[in-house]
């Protein structure tokens, strides 16, 4: 049967003298399992360790590579490329059953955009970009910059209806509808309530940067002492 086997010979002779021995055999017919440990969030890194868990003594190859099994636990580096990558591990047992398992894992790469009221520059991870037409400002305690920062600094797509005044926001599969003045927004056709709606400033169109930021998943932070907002996205 599968697994540990035990077989008894017994011998006897015409004199009823008997004797006995044993011997113990494995049958091992099933590929062994394989168990792929999740590495976490990944970001800018070029290289990830993958560790996992498969049955002990197995010679374990990671995407094709051999790599290290201290008992059951396998531990190995594997380089990645931002977005989706694809991690294979084959397991081969002591008796030779193979088995495979896959398992895919994603890179960001984070964005830091910084800017300062009053202050037409704007910094890309640390980098300076090109001033703006017209500054970021404060109205009703709410932060506004031109809706244009947004498609360069997250790589979204933006959509200008000027008989409408409403500008359409795509990131993805997030789609963020807002009108000027309007306090009502959609995000992916669900109504939204603003504490300060799109204005337009200028001749440009602003939207409120945290809205707009933590709307797309981002982190928002406000220094009161530089007037400066931090928006931290990763995509």
């Amino acid at each position: 049967k599968e697994g540990l086997n035990t077989i008894l010979v017994e011998a006897r002779n015409t004199r009823g003298e008997v004797a006995k021995a044993s011997v113990t055999t494995t049958l091992d017919t099933q590929p062994p399992n394989i168990f792929i440990d999740d590495p976490g969030r990944l970001v800018d890194v070029k290289e990830a360790i993958i560790t996992g868990r498969t049955e002990p003594n197995a010679e374990v190859k990671l995407n094709g590579k051999p790599v290290t099994l201290t008992h059951d636990i396998f531990r190995g580096t594997l380089p990645v490329t931002l977005g989706k990558n694809t991690i294979t591990v084959e397991s081969t047992d002591q008796a030779g059953n193979k088995s495979t398992a896959t398992r895919e894992i994603y890179v960001y790469h984070r964005i830091t955009l910084k800017l300062t009221i009053d202050n037409p520059v704007v910094t890309i991870n640390d980098e300076a970009q090109p001033a703006l037409e017209a500054p970021p400002y404060i109205s009703r305690g709410r932060t506004f910059v031109p809706v244009r920062i947004i498609t360069e600094a997250f790589g979204a797509k933006v959509d200008w209806d000027n008989s409408s005044k409403t500008v359409t926001i795509t990131l993805g599969e997030k789609i963020v509808i807002m009108q000027v003045g309007n306090p009502e927004a959609l995000v992916n056709g669900k109504k939204v309530m603003l504490d300060a709606p799109p204005e337009i400033r200028s001749g440009r169109t602003f939207v409120p940067i945290r809205f707009i930021s933590e709307a797309f998943g981002a982190i928002v932070e406000w220094d009161a002492a530089t007037r400066t907002v931090t928006v931290i996205y990763e995509k």
